[in-house]
């Protein structure tokens, strides 16, 4: 558009093919015009999930993603068990938009956000929960709280910033802006409800049955996380949100977000720059929740929370009952439903954040230790949680990720294992990048996956090419499994290993541990030590390894993936890589002769 030399004027869909800059800034954000041009679309970032519920559907798929640009979040609910799925049709049905939800008034629910202080964390008598509902009440306790205290500059928090919070446009007149969700990058939505049936003879049998029995008719919720430093539940049966929790280490998130958003509210309506590289990620991780016993207070469903690029936190939150009830909600089944709270629900305490780390302390969280080697950084791996014979439960947590590290040895990572709130002990090496793919832990002789198994093993990739094992039967302290080269360099795990007992049947003799590596464009030499120069490319590949569980070592087969026959002629060729956890099949013991596939 030669007539003007303002963005706003540039626009492709009138037939302006051209833009001309009279200045450095204007020129950059027309290069930014054009990359999101580029790049419009909706993009999943993070594996869906499925669940059922009576009034839905019995197969609900669950896809979080974001639009481009504007980094709009959405989380889609699809009936797969719709009869059109059995008709060769190429979509399913969606159900409803839990973004588009929100925007459109929330089903007429008034948004129910919340933080919390963690100095009254435990402490009786005080309630660390805090509803953000009032900007000028709440924006001196939220600028409190972000800004600890003795920290310089102040987080900036203003009852402008908390309307902002409210999903409005800042200005305090109550205008809500366009579009609510924040993007959802790396977030797999969890579905909570009633609790999982255990059967095995465990000594925490019969109170879990009683926690099964109070917990019985518990309401679905859809959780996961989003941009907009939030981790959002959502009712399954219609998408309204029913809750949103913001962390309080990313508080000081909302000040950038809401500065974005009004410098250009047309350009950055999620208070998102339009760069991706400049992107500001909030809960950018996967919940993972489980039953946990507390001794006399019983067992509690905790969520655990992770933030990926969005920070350094590692957060648990009881979240036994956090339904407040709804009448007159309208279910996919047409029909009209009146939904009771959940027992013991608590309007002032809809959940109870239980404890919570940071590697700076910031908005007065915890720190593991005084010395930063030992503390958290960005937490880009899911952990995983189960109980051992003993009815001790256990979190194993890779340290995480530093962007600040430019080691190039390989030492064994630092892994934390927790039991509640307890730091249990940890390697003494730290390495950097190595915790990108999630734990797994699991019982080694388990038949199958039931709830109630005893753990008796965690594992953790690392970028370096190894494969970390946790046995209990050596205090839980971390030990190398296994390591995969490629041309001589460490061959990155990015995705969670899958686990298989072999044979299957009550008594089998391995472990069988499955995961792919490496990744046609990477070529860090903070991935691939030792030397700082790379000047090829890795083949990727999936790998089996088969441990006797006597034994300590395990024997391995790997395959490139670019040397693997399609089932239509030729190979995959050397740009093919993974993008998810391999799929591991093991044969029972009525056929010994099969193989294990991966």
């Amino acid at each position: 558009d030669s007539g003007s030399t303002s963005l706003s004027n540039y626009k492709p869909s009138e037939g302006d093919y051209a833009f001309f800059a009279d200045n450095a800034r204007s020129l950059r954000d027309a290069f930014a015009a054009i990359v999101a041009g580029l790049g419009v679309g909706d993009y999943a970032t993070a594996a869906p999930s499925v669940a059922s519920a009576a009034a839905v559907s019995s197969s609900v798929g669950f896809l979080a993603s974001v639009s481009y640009p504007g980094f709009k979040g959405h989380l889609y609910a699809y009936d797969l068990a719709h009869p059109t799925a059995a008709t060769g049709q190429d979509r399913f049905p969606l159900l409803w938009d839990a973004g588009a939800i929100l925007a459109s008034g929330n089903k007429g629910l008034a948004r129910k956000i919340y933080t919390w202080d963690p100095r009254k964390i435990g402490k009786p008598g005080q309630n660390p929960v805090i509803l953000i509902d009032d900007p000028t009440t709440d924006a001196p306790v939220l600028e409190t709280l972000c800004t600890k205290s003795g920290l310089l500059p102040p987080c900036g928090i203003t009852p402008n910033v908390v309307d902002f919070i409210l999903g409005n446009d800042g200005t305090l007149t109550g205008t809500k802006r366009q579009w609510i969700l924040g993007a959802i990058i790396n977030s797999t939505p969890a579905v909570t409800g009633p609790p999982e049936a255990w059967k095995q003879t465990t000594s925490l049998l019969s109170q879990h049955q009683t926690f099964e029995k109070t917990y019985e008719k518990r309401h679905q919720l859809v959780w996961v996380g989003a941009s907009d430093g939030m981790l959002h539940a959502f009712d399954m049966i219609d998408g309204a949100e029913i809750l949103a929790i913001i962390p309080p280490e990313l508080l000081a998130k909302q000040v950038e977000l809401y500065n974005n958003y009004k410098a250009n509210p047309s350009k950055s309506p999620m208070g998102q720059p339009m760069d991706p590289d400049l992107h500001i990620y909030g809960v950018a991780n996967s919940p993972r929740f489980a039953d946990v016993y507390f001794g006399t207070d019983g067992f509690k469903t905790v969520m655990y929370i992770t933030e990926g690029p969005g920070g350094t936190g590692i957060h648990a939150l009881d979240i036994s009952h956090p339904y407040p009830g709804r009448t007159g909600v309208v279910a996919p089944d047409g029909l009209t439903y009146n939904f009771p709270a959940d027992p013991n629900y608590d309007p002032d305490k809809p959940f109870e954040p239980l404890w919570g780390y940071t590697r700076d302390g910031a908005a007065y969280t915890a720190t593991f230790s005084t010395n930063d080697d030992n503390n958290m950084r960005f937490g880009w791996a899911v952990p995983a949680v189960g109980m051992d014979d003993s009815g001790t439960f256990h979190l194993v947590l890779g340290q995480g990720y530093d962007p600040n590290r430019t080691d190039v040895s390989i030492p064994a990572p630092r892994l934390y294992r927790l039991r509640t709130d307890t730091l249990l002990n940890q390697s003494s090496a730290w390495v950097r990048n190595h915790s990108f793919a999630d734990n797994t832990i699991w019982q080694t002789n388990a038949k199958f996956y039931q709830p109630d198994n005893f753990v008796d093993e965690g594992l953790q990739g690392d970028l370096h090419g190894q494969l970390w094992r946790l046995p209990k039967s050596s205090s839980w302290v971390a030990e190398r499994l296994l390591t995969i080269t490629e041309s001589g360099r460490a061959a990155p795990l990015y995705f969670a290993t899958s686990v298989a007992a072999y044979p299957v049947s009550n008594s089998p003799t391995h472990a069988i541990y499955a995961f792919s590596t490496g990744s046609f464009y990477e070529k860090s030499p903070y991935v691939n030590p030792p030397s700082p120069t790379f000047s090829s490319y890795l083949k990727a590949g999936v790998h089996v390894a088969v441990r006797a569980l006597t034994a300590t070592t395990p024997s391995i087969r790997s395959f490139l993936l670019k040397d693997i026959t399609k089932r239509e002629g030729g190979t995959f060729g050397p740009r093919t890589q993974p993008t998810t956890t391999p799929l591991l099949l093991v044969p029972d013991a009525k056929h010994p002769n099969e193989k294990a596939i991966a």
